[in-house]
């Protein structure tokens, strides 16, 4: 069940499955989240889901049990489950920009340290996909990991935030990964986007152009756009 009102100045969304609430989430919490959520009756609704059990990317029973909930929902979105199929940053839905369901969930995957499922959805079949793990892996190579946050005051009251970056060397791309991407820019495969231009529409463009050397040189910028809008809570 969904409800959103024009400018999304209210929405919500609720799940039900054999007759109980599986999931919810509302305009309450301004960054859209799932604020319920019943882990046990979600797996036994993926396990219903024959086309994900029997792709071969599901996580295993370990992974299940011990990563936390978020990590678990990130990465069925990005592997497609129940998610719109598109790429971008900050797509326009109901007159209000916002990142994309997928780009969410790479950035949840980012948050928590998981950049193990990123590298191997890399290789996932599915082009959109691939990309959002091409930009969040570069993207990773470029800043590292942010030691902390330093918070100053001018004399007028404005606040000026200091980052002091460790460059881990873990983060760090390897040959190997390099020309994973590069194959994908080059294979030139089309690609369903998705653009903030003033009503929601999907556009084609394609690998060859998306991970360019420009817009590659654009992935710290459009991460840097998304936590303008407020969705900032890795940086």
């Amino acid at each position: 069940y969904r409800y959103v009102k024009q400018g999304y100045t209210a929405a919500f969304s609720l799940t039900e499955f054999k007759g109980q609430v599986l999931e919810f989430e509302s305009h309450i919490d301004s960054k859209f989240r799932t604020s319920f959520f019943n882990k046990e009756l979600w797996l036994k609704y993926v396990e219903e889901a024959s086309q994900i059990n029997e792709s071969g990317w599901g996580l295993d029973k370990k992974q299940l049990e011990n990563f936390p909930n978020r990590v678990i929902l990130a990465y069925y979105k990005l592997i497609g489950f129940n998610t719109r199929d598109e790429y971008g940053w900050i797509c326009e839905y109901s007159a209000t920009g916002a990142p994309p369901e997928k780009r969410r969930a790479i950035l949840d995957l980012i948050k928590y340290g998981h950049r193990n499922l990123i590298l191997r959805l890399l290789d996932h079949p599915n082009v959109q996909t691939k990309l959002y793990a091409a930009d969040a892996l570069i993207y990773l190579h470029m800043v590292g990991e942010v030691e902390n946050v330093k918070i100053n005051y001018k004399r007028n009251g404005k606040k000026i935030k200091s980052l002091n970056f460790i460059y881990k060397e873990d983060y760090k791309l390897s040959t190997n990964t390099w020309k994973k991407i590069y194959k994908i820019q080059q294979a030139n495969y089309d690609v369903i986007t998705c653009g903030n231009m003033g009503s929601y529409k999907q556009y084609k463009s394609t690998t060859g152009k998306l991970l360019s050397m420009d817009s590659i040189n654009d992935i710290y910028k459009n991460y840097n756009l998304i936590r303008i809008f407020g969705y900032g809570y890795l940086f």
